[in-house]
Order: C-alpha cells, then structure tokens, then sequence
C-alpha cells in the first residue's frame, strides 16, 4: 500500500496518476474516516480491516486536517485526532509514504 498525503488541492490526485496508474485509489480518506464516525464506527478498525485485504496495488490519498486552527466544536477535535491516528497507522504500515505539496512530492518512508 502506498500513503500520499498533503494539504487540500496540493497534486495529490495528479501526483498518483502520473507515477501510480496501474493502482487501485482511494480518495479522500479523510471523508471516509469521517463517514465511519457519524456511522458509529471505528476508523482504526476499519483502517486495519482495509489493510487485512493485502491489496498491494492499494493507493489512499487523503488530505491533512491536522495543521492549523484546532476547531472549538468536541466532536470536531474529535474527528481530528481520530483521522490524524488513523493517518500514522497507515503511514506505519504503508509500504511508501509521500507528501506533496504545490504539486512537489517528496518521499518521506
């Protein structure tokens, strides 16, 4: 599995196509831990059941939320944290991990 992360509208999407066609993408990861909170589930579960599949063509690009003004709303912070967790167990596991930002990607694992 491969990780790219970076800050909204950065290249990510355009970074993956040029240098991973042949993998399987999953967009916005961030929307999907989000998703998964509001349906009452737990993200990091869900994160290792996806990791459980050995898809090794798997590619999750998701934004970085964690930079910036921490929102005052609970289940906000909440949500922040969870994704940022969540984000570190991928890049833990992930076989590569790029950050790209102003369409630059640099490899950091």
């Amino acid at each position: 599995m491969i990780l790219i992360i970076g800050g909204k509208s950065q290249g990510k999407k355009a970074f993956a196509a040029k240098e991973f066609p042949e993998y399987k993408v999953v967009e916005q990861y961030q929307e999907t831990v989000r998703k998964q909170m509001l349906d009452g589930l737990d993200p990091m579960q869900e994160a290792e059941k996806l990791l459980l599949q050995g898809d090794e063509q798997l590619l999750i690009i998701t934004d970085e939320i964690g930079c910036g003004i921490v929102p005052m709303d609970p289940w906000e912070r909440a949500y922040r944290e969870t994704d940022g967790r969540v984000n570190g167990y991928l890049a833990e596991h992930a076989e590569s991990v790029y950050r790209v930002l102003a369409g630059i990607a640099m490899k950091i694992k």
